[in-house]
């Protein structure tokens, strides 16, 4: 048989099975009978996805059209593509010109040809698949790109001279990384070799199709010394006169420091010795001896190698399973010697047979297995004696170290000059505003000025400054007096806001307040305890107290915990208003602070009964076992293990509280951990928050360390100004808010409010869910649909389930004044919010 007759249509076969996890296919022809084969060829099977990715990585303008043009088929898209510069020109538009031109609707190229027009595509579905094909083909030399939506006309449209409806600019990789920033040009005259052999393989290929179909011309590149060889084949030997020339002109042009001239080589692909080969200098040089071919991959001796003849066993007959035995054991043989001597490095383990032929000399009377022993308790006792005095000298060394400094009283340091008495009730005092109203304007007739000429006086009152800082200081020693007792939940603000509540508990004599206010942040925020009882009284609802009760990142998860299992029956209120949105349902994402809390002392306290309960009285029972959450297969099955586990972490427990009377160090451990947290802030670097769709601002985290009320609301004055926000923090949108992240409503999230809504319509606790505003910057396209999803879910649970839900979401879309931030209130929309919720007939608040 012929090979060049046969060479390319079984290449073209071969490539088009698109097999995967092969490199190359050999393909020999041998004449039965014969012991060598006629002839051997060489086929590259690289899918032709990855040439174009390979392609396109070096800036090839054709590859990236075509891998582009594969996205947008499914969008009945097309582009065509222009490099200007260092930014690529993509102009976008639909395909059914295409459609109908194939169909044969277009009319003749007449003078009413102009009038016909195809719509520009749409901007938002061709940017998002065309961006994070770009991004991921981090391009060399291309720094940006320009998407033109345009809009054609006529029987033969010219996309680049069309008039573009929409534009927009896209910042590739190039433009962040130094690495992609220089184009392939200037990598190949700076002597990147593989710059060069992209620039010469697309020079010689310009055919992209049959490239892809065959493999094209392939190009091996070497340098010695001063002279670059390039070895170029194909299915077919490449043919002198097509190669030689083109590749030593386009070298010459590029100017290569170093390179002084070039050899160039062809051959078919598959054998190891070149067909041909010419040579050309740059500079004049001197030969003194023959120059040697350099050697190249894929030689005749590699591919007889890899092939076996016809008449040759492929199993050898003469390994017996005794041989493979050996062969095993000898392996097993060295591993274990191996590791044998690793553990005698160590000087903990002292080898066996040394042992026995030392035996007798070392001790007449002793056996080898009493010696042995005799030597492996020694080394055991002085490995434990010195790390016994390690432990011992490490201990005393802190205790020196905690006892220079006197140690500091907590509560004194963060109240102030002077610290408050807990159990001191704190005088609710408030300051009409003088002169100047709160509230809207009545309309555009209510006169504004009083017949004196001043402005009316304000009915409205706000909290005064002095007992804004009263009530701070006396949060602060109250969380500082109880939070050494109760074990953390991973979790500061749930830590202070238990232990804040129980010490309002003792305060109250163990009296609940009426109402509790749970949710996330945005309800941390977003309703104000003190303005919501205000208002309440005014609507015929007096002396009904109010608690905050919001965490920072609180899931459905967390509330049922909280709910449920944190705090006993008897703490419980009377009404729950859970503030928060969809993302706190999201079951899709990981809830990381659900996670923490699981994993915390304080959760394992609750599960053995043993977590703190401060507001006992004479008449109220006192904690035995935490409310046990709802079962699932999966705990279960983990009853016996869960009683083993406990019993294990008694034994620990008894353990720590001993072995500590012996250490001076332990009864400061406190102090230590103080220590270290302050070393640690000191030299940590805090972490910039740049996603709006984040759970807290940077503005929030400072300002929630010390600004939590009495009642745990989280009152801020920030005003949400767009104009100067988004200067300072990214525009976050929708696709890539890690809150929606996989959102989807059924699942764990889900399964928590059905536990959460059967425990508590068991005690007649009604639930009323918030939907809390969101500005109309925050609620794109994106965070709409999830919305939606949300409230179509929550109005079927108020059918099924009996739960309230009232929807706020849009009540200030464009009220920036009333948001810290595009996705949370301040103090001023909290009490617009607190205000509105007083006045919902809906709500079944608690009567005194």
């Amino acid at each position: 048989t012929d090979e060049s007759l046969m060479a390319e249509p079984v290449a073209a076969q071969l490539r088009n099975l698109k097999l995967e996890g092969f490199r190359d296919a050999v393909i020999c022809s041998q004449v039965r009978g014969e012991a060598a084969p006629d002839w051997r060829l060489r086929v590259d099977l690289t899918p032709p996805e990855e040439m174009l990715k390979d392609w396109a990585r070096w800036g090839d303008i054709q590859a990236i059209a075509r891998l582009l043009n594969q996205v947008l088929n499914a969008q009945e898209m097309q582009i065509s593509a222009v490099l200007k510069d260092s930014t690529l020109h993509l102009f976008c538009s639909q395909k059914l010109f295409k459609q109908l031109k194939a169909a044969g609707d277009i009319v003749p190229a007449t003078s009413d040809a102009a009038e016909i027009a195809i719509a520009a595509p749409d901007r938002k579905t061709a940017t998002s698949a065309i961006s994070p094909v770009l991004e991921f083909l981090t391009t060399q030399g291309i720094h940006a790109a320009t998407i033109y939506g345009v809009e054609t006309h006529g029987v033969t449209p010219v996309p680049e001279q069309e008039t573009p409806i929409w534009i927009e600019w896209l910042n590739l990789p190039a433009s962040r990384d130094p690495a992609l920033a220089e184009s392939t040009l200037e990598l190949a005259q700076r002597g990147d070799l593989n710059a060069i052999q992209f620039l010469l393989q697309r020079l010689l290929n310009p055919d992209l199709d049959e490239r892809l179909t065959t493999g094209g011309i392939r190009l091996s590149l070497r340098r010695k010394q001063d002279l670059l060889h390039i070895m170029s084949e194909a299915l077919s030997s490449p043919q002198q006169s097509a190669v030689g020339p083109p590749v030593a002109k386009f070298l010459r042009g590029l100017a290569i420091p170093g390179i002084k001239g070039v050899r160039i080589y062809g051959r078919r692909a598959g054998h190891s010795t070149p067909l041909w080969q010419m040579g050309v200098d740059f500079t004049p040089r001197k030969r003194l001896v023959p120059e040697a071919t350099p050697e190249f991959a894929a030689s005749d001796v590699y591919l007889g190698d890899i092939l076996s003849g016809s008449n040759e066993p492929v199993l050898r007959s003469d390994v017996t399973k005794e041989d493979l035995k050996a062969a095993a054991s000898a392996v097993s043989f060295k591993v274990t010697r191996t590791i044998q001597q690793w553990l005698c490095a160590s000087q903990l383990f002292i080898p066996t047979v040394e042992i026995k032929d030392l035996a007798p000399v070392a001790s007449g009377k002793l056996s080898t297995s009493t010696y042995t022993y005799y030597q492996g308790f020694v080394v055991a006792l002085v490995w434990g004696m010195l790390g016994f005095l390690l432990t011992v000298q490490t201990d005393w060394f802190l205790s020196a170290i905690l006892k220079s400094k006197p140690p500091i009283n907590q509560a004194s340091a963060v109240s102030g000059k002077s610290t408050l008495d807990p159990r001191e009730p704190i005088e609710d005092t408030s300051v009409p505003l003088p002169q100047m109203s709160l509230q809207k304007s009545r309309g555009s007739e209510a006169p504004v000025f009083n017949s004196e000429g001043f402005t009316r006086q304000g009915d409205i009152t706000v909290r005064n400054e002095g007992e804004k800082s009263q009530r701070n200081a006396a949060s602060a020693a109250i969380l500082a007096a109880a939070r050494s007792s109760n074990p953390s939940f991973n979790n500061r603000l749930l830590d202070e806001k238990v232990a804040l509540y129980q010490q309002m508990l003792l305060q109250r004599g163990g009296v609940p307040p009426d109402v509790w206010i749970v949710g996330s942040s945005r309800a941390m925020r977003g309703v104000d305890p003190q303005a919501l009882e205000e208002a309440l009284a005014a609507q015929g609802y007096p002396g009904v107290q109010v608690f905050n009760f919001g965490i920072n990142g609180a899931t459905a998860q967390v509330v049922d915990l909280m709910v449920r299992q944190v705090l006993t029956p008897e703490q419980l209120p009377k009404l729950i208003i859970w503030a928060d949105g969809a993302r706190a349902f999201n079951s899709g994402r990981i809830d990381a602070t659900y996670n923490a809390i699981a994993n915390s002392q304080g959760y394992q306290h609750l599960l053995a009964g043993t977590f703190p309960k401060q507001n006992s009285t004479p008449g109220s029972p006192s904690r035995t076992t935490a409310t046990p959450p709802a079962k699932t297969p999966a705990t279960a099955d983990k009853g016996a293990s869960g009683s083993l586990t406990q019993s294990y972490q008694m034994v620990n427990n008894w353990l720590n509280e001993t072995l500590g009377t012996f250490s001076a160090t332990y009864p400061q451990r406190d102090q230590m951990k103080t220590r270290l947290r302050d070393l640690y802030v000191v030299w940590a670097k805090p972490a910039k928050t740049t996603s709006e769709g984040a759970t807290d601002t940077p503005q929030a985290l400072t300002a929630s360390q010390f600004a939590i009320d009495f009642d745990g609301f989280l009152p801020l004055t920030v005003r949400y100004n767009p104009a100067t926000y988004y200067k300072q923090y990214a525009r976050v949108s929708g696709d890539y808010d890690s809150d929606y992240y996989a959102f989807k409503m059924e699942g764990k999230q889900t399964q928590a409010l059905e536990s959460l809504l059967q425990f508590t319509q068991a005690r007649q606790i009604p639930i009323v869910f918030i939907n809390l505003p969101l500005t109309q910057d925050y609620l794109d396209p994106v965070r709409i649909e999830y919305e939606q999803e949300f409230q179509r879910y929550m109005r079927s649970q108020a059918i099924q389930k009996g739960l309230i839900f009232r929807d706020l979401n849009q009540l200030y879309p464009t009220q920036h004044d009333y948001f810290s931030d595009p996705s949370h209130l301040n103090r001023y929309g909290a009490y617009e919010v607190s205000n509105q919720l007083a006045e919902d007939p809906m709500i079944p608040w608690p009567a005194k």
